[in-house]
């Protein structure tokens, strides 16, 4: 395993660096049942990380593909195919990355808005994939002159041969980005009824969390084929939806949703969410209801180039301003560890690992097993640990998916030469 090695002055460095993942200020208290930072636990032994693949540029997701092998976007505006080298061999068998190759796919995407958080970002395959070969990738988008238009959801269809991809359709079009190029958020998932998820940030614009005629800072939920909304969907239910965004709506008041989980066994959707400077969350989405980030403060605040500074005013739950605001499940404090995919670990193989919610960090360069006990909204996370296999071993670790075979599969981001890691339960200390 490749360390780090990394110095006090570097750790300072970084954390400036990285601000813009988690950049702001709050004294909100932590969400009851929050588990302090200095409460978690570093555990060794339970799980085991292999490299699979290098040589990639952060990697923001992946999706696994009917022959085994791996489709990673890369956020500079790549896509890619990871394919064992040696013929008949799995993914699941590699056991370094010299056994992989990574080869691009032909795609003739728009030209992608490449600045901060920018580019390509989540990517999910169909659930009907095999048969119509069709996926659907997030990516920011520029006009002819290079400035920020928008991002935007597009279904395209991978060839048999998995050596190009042609455009579907723009499925969802019009997610506010900024010039800055944060908080751009995008990262769909297979929904607890088969139903496409997706997560979003507010484009670091000052409105488009609280306005449900936005599509920014929200988790929607759509129609694989038509990007509309479901007719369960919570503000087309009750009729108060009088747009096409409103009623792809389930939740809103969200500050950058990085990662969505559905919970095994159940219709339960989590989401892992960027803080300010402080209080990175994981939430559990109840749908119609406002999760109480509004950096407008109550829309007097209009100047989105203030953005930055306003934000240090206001809690990411603001009970003040919205007392029906929905409380995290937990809550980092502060200093956030800017929080990204999320995926619940799943098959008894995992052992006493079973059942976590699995959470990567970027800042925080760390993966999180998170104890969940409890259903629906009396749910609660009771115990957070930090494999110290995966803490500070590697840079950013961003995307969080379960395979075929049950590992937990990892990219990492640190802007070169970056990882696909594959995670597994120790077979002595961790799993059956």
């Amino acid at each position: 395993m490749r360390r780090l090695r990394v110095t006090a002055a570097v750790l300072a460095g970084l954390s400036v660096l990285l601000a813009s993942c988690s950049d702001g200020a709050s004294s909100q208290e932590p969400p009851p049942g929050a588990i302090p930072g200095d409460q978690r636990t570093h555990s060794q032994g339970k799980i085991k990380v292999t490299e699979v693949a290098e040589g990639l540029k952060v990697g923001w997701d992946i999706g696994f593909l009917p022959s085994g092998n791996l489709l990673v976007p890369q956020r500079p505006g790549t896509l890619s195919v990871v394919a064992p080298k040696k013929k008949g061999q799995k993914i699941s068998d590699v056991t370094d990355p010299s056994q992989t190759t990574v080869t691009d796919v032909e795609i003739d995407l728009p030209e992608p808005y490449v600045k901060a958080e920018g580019g390509l970002l989540g990517m999910v395959l169909h659930p009907d994939f095999e048969k119509s070969r069709k996926f659907t990738l997030c990516q920011t988008t520029q006009t002819p002159d290079g400035k920020p238009q928008d991002i935007r959801l597009i279904t395209w269809r991978l060839s048999e041969d998995e050596k190009s991809a042609t455009k579907v359709k723009d499925l969802i079009t019009g997610l506010p980005l900024g010039p800055t190029g944060q908080h751009v958020g995008c990262r769909p998932t297979v929904g607890p009824d088969g139903e496409l998820l997706i997560g979003t940030g507010d484009g670091y614009d000052l409105d488009a969390a609280q306005d449900k005629d936005s599509l920014g800072g929200k988790v929607l939920r759509v129609d694989w084929n038509t990007g509309k909304a479901l007719p369960d969907n919570p503000f087309v239910a009750d009729g108060s939806a009088k747009t096409d965004n409103a009623e792809r709506v389930i939740s809103y008041g969200h500050r950058n949703v990085q990662g969505v989980a559905v919970r095994p066994g159940t219709k339960e959707i989590w989401t892992a969410e960027h803080g300010t400077t402080r209080d990175d969350e994981i939430n559990l989405i109840q749908p119609g209801k406002n999760y109480g980030w509004d950096p407008s403060q109550g829309g007097e605040k209009t100047d989105d180039s203030q953005y930055g500074s306003l934000e240090l005013e206001v809690d990411m739950t603001d009970k003040e301003r919205f007392p029906d605001a929905v409380d995290a499940k937990w809550s980092t404090g502060e200093p956030t560890e800017a929080l990204c995919a999320a995926v619940f670990l799943d098959g008894e193989q995992w052992g006493e690992l079973e059942g976590k919610l699995a959470v990567t960090s970027l800042k925080g360069s760390k993966l999180f097993l998170m104890t969940v006990e409890g259903e629906g909204k009396d749910s609660k996370i009771t115990a957070v640990d930090v494999p110290k296999e995966l803490d500070w071993t590697y840079k950013r670790l961003r995307a969080a998916r379960i395979g075929p075979d049950g590992a937990l599969y990892l990219t990492t981001a640190g802007g070169e030469n970056d990882y696909v890691l594959r995670v597994e339960p120790d077979k002595v200390d961790g799993g059956k």
